[in-house]
């Protein structure tokens, strides 16, 4: 209705509907959880910080048991039990390997202490896009700094930051 000519009535139409906002781009004003956007990120900081090089691949177990209870498990294992195998950072994007993202995480936050020192600031950097910093990892961050401007919800924050 918008392309080649406009189509005055029916924009008329969709502003004045009471039960629906067909033209509020929720992505870029509504704070939701990232979700599986945000493993970009973190996969930028892994590959310019040398934790993992575009080749490196990592094998997907179902289940994460590196940060302790409950387990974080990977999505395809939650649903069918099933594992994505060896995967390198590209397949990892490609499938959304929550595993893989367990992982790097882990192996980020226990390099060594200019590794990990790195990847915070390099983290910081790819924030900067989303108008924020991720200070040193604490526990008090949730409920504060974490699900507040990412979104997330206190127990994810906590499962990210005991992986961190």
């Amino acid at each position: 209705e918008f392309s080649n000519n406009f189509n005055n009535s029916y924009y008329i139409d969709l502003t004045h509907r009471k039960d629906t906002t067909p033209l509020v781009n929720r992505p870029m004003s509504e704070r939701k959880a990232p979700g599986s956007t945000f493993k970009m990120i973190p996969a930028l900081a892994g590959l310019e910080t040398g934790v993992i090089a575009p080749n490196s691949t990592i094998n997907d177990l179902g289940y994460f048991t590196k940060a302790g209870k409950p387990y974080p498990k990977c999505w395809i294992y939650g649903s069918s039990g099933g594992r994505h195998g060896a995967v390198n950072v590209a397949h990892a994007l490609e499938v959304s390997c929550n595993y893989f993202f367990y992982e790097l995480a882990y192996r980020m936050g226990n390099a060594s202490e200019k590794t990990t020192a790195q990847g915070i600031a390099t983290l910081n950097e790819y924030m900067a896009a989303f108008e924020g910093e991720i200070p040193a990892a604490k526990p008090a961050m949730c409920g504060n700094y974490l699900d507040h401007n990412l979104g997330i919800t206190k127990i994810e924050c906590r499962k990210f930051l005991k992986t961190v």
